[in-house]
């Protein structure tokens, strides 16, 4: 068996306890970096809704008032037809 420096596994203890001492902390943040994405993406898909959705409704308004007038000029050429008899 071969004997290892006492300097050494000092130094490779050391590294050990820094790493195990670090994990909470790095796993918090990433938890926050996580959960920070996530309600940013919700909220950004929550926006993207919003305007598709009144896109749609601007369409659709646009649709029935061209709808609206249409009926009434249609009306009107009818009435103009069976006043002039063609």
């Amino acid at each position: 068996m071969k004997i290892v420096n006492g300097q050494i596994t000092d130094s490779v203890t050391q590294s050990n306890s820094e790493v195990l001492a670090g994990t909470p902390a790095v796993a918090g943040g990433n938890l926050m970096m996580i959960t920070s994405h996530a309600l940013s993406m919700s909220v950004q898909n929550a926006l993207t809704n919003q305007q598709q959705s009144n896109l749609n409704m601007q369409s659709v308004t646009a649709q029935n008032i061209g709808a609206m007038t249409s009926i009434d000029t249609a009306v009107i050429e009818r009435v103009d037809e069976d006043i002039l008899g063609d």
